[in-house]
């Protein structure tokens, strides 16, 4: 069997075809082809998994897909692999502490280096320093 792999292509599915696991493929110049989605679900990549999964009533709505991998069948058919879809199409969930979140979510903002979190790091380690300090002069230098 051959695998195949395509890049920008476009997927999309009615509703009778896609609760049935068939998938449009269409190319840049047009031309279409079908494409099953497979059997099982155990070892769906993400975005395969995105693209197949039973859960659209009304079918799949056109969807960019950035890489499209696929495997020939000797009948003429062809299986969908994996599927990279662009960052905008994937949902993610991000668990975060708020600071970091709210500071990824606005990289524009310019972060100040004498941020509270800074400057209570680095008076525990002055603190931690000169209490070193203290401790070497007041006994270890007498006795030597």
């Amino acid at each position: 069997m051959t695998t195949i792999s395509l890049t920008d292509v476009t997927v999309s599915s009615d509703a009778d075809s896609h609760a049935q696991g068939w998938l449009t493929v269409q190319f840049s110049n047009g031309y279409r082809i079908q494409a099953s989605c497979p059997e099982s679900n155990d070892n769906w990549a993400q975005g395969t998994r995105q693209l197949c999964k039973p859960g659209h009533q009304d079918g799949l709505v056109p969807t960019q897909v950035d890489e499209l991998l696929m495997q020939a069948a000797d009948d003429g058919s062809y299986v969908v692999l994996q599927a990279t879809l662009p960052k905008t199409s994937i949902p993610m969930t991000y668990a975060r502490p708020a600071d970091e979140h709210v500071y990824m979510e606005l990289s524009h903002k310019q972060q100040s280096v004498f941020s509270a979190d800074f400057l209570a790091i680095a008076a525990i380690i002055f603190g931690a320093l000169y209490g070193l300090k203290w401790l070497f002069e007041k006994y270890l230098l007498p006795k030597l």
